[in-house]
């Protein structure tokens, strides 16, 4: 009896998964873990995208050179999320469960994304990872073939919450159930950032029933950062018509999150 969790071997700093059977194969995921830590604990029974780009010319031509470059990327990268974020709202769905053919065109234009911003070598430097993020961030897709957003036949909602610069949490709310994983970040360049997991809650009703800490690490790469006016039904709990800060990222599954301005 009782809950077990666990880290499955393909977690990736996001899963953390369940089941009453540790030794499952195919136990289901329900919230964020480290890719490396071992879990084994019973407890009780875009019509308009902005880039946030900056460069730093070293002569009048380069400038000139940049800013085109710059513009450029800003109207391409425009169009590629418009799509990824009609894509999203598509799929109706966080990424679990969804045809194949929906998940490749996703990935296919995250990819097209990444690749975008990877060719922009001429001047501009696209620095994804020093812009300020706080307040509540809601999980829209992943790609990961596990489902973290289920516990069980339960569907719960999966959200980062940052409460600081450097310290943030990945959150999974079921009903009265609710699993906290704390992490703190350091930038590592412009694309990736250091995770560093400390421990995780579990929380009934209110009651915490269970701490446990954890000493493992992770990184992201960063894909897409910029402020974009959505124009898509992408939330179950958010308004259509809204701008978001949206992320895209490999972890290295895929993980897309917004919040909303």
């Amino acid at each position: 009896g009782g809950l077990v969790l666990a880290c499955c071997s393909s977690c990736d700093g996001f899963l953390l998964r369940h089941g009453l059977d540790f030794n499952s194969e195919h136990l289901p995921s329900i919230a964020l873990a480290p890719k490396d830590y071992d879990i084994r604990h019973r407890v009780g029974s875009s019509r308009s995208c902005r880039l946030l780009v900056a460069f730093s010319p070293s002569s009048s031509s380069t400038f000139l050179d940049s800013a085109v470059s710059a513009k450029d990327l800003e109207l391409q990268s425009q169009q590629l999320v418009e799509s990824l974020l009609q894509k999203i709202s598509q799929a109706g769905t966080d990424g679990t469960k969804i045809p194949q053919n929906q998940r490749e065109d996703i990935n296919q234009i995250v990819e097209q994304i990444e690749n975008l911003m990877a060719n922009d070598t001429k001047s501009s430097t696209l620095n994804m990872t020093t812009v300020p993020l706080d307040g509540t961030h809601e999980l829209l897709y992943t790609d990961t073939p596990n489902t973290p957003q289920y516990i069980g036949p339960i569907k719960g909602r999966t959200t980062q919450k940052f409460i600081n610069e450097t310290t943030f949490q990945n959150i999974l709310q079921a009903g009265p159930l609710q699993i906290k994983l704390t992490a703190e970040r350091t930038i590592m360049d412009d694309s990736r950032i250091k995770l560093f997991f400390k421990g995780f809650d579990v929380i009934i009703f209110g009651a915490k029933v269970l701490q446990k800490k954890i000493d493992a690490k992770g990184v992201w790469k960063m894909v897409f950062v910029g402020e974009v006016e959505n124009k898509y039904d992408i939330s179950k709990t958010k308004p259509k018509e809204s701008k978001i800060l949206l992320r895209v990222m490999k972890t290295p599954n895929l993980y897309i999150l917004a919040k909303y301005l």
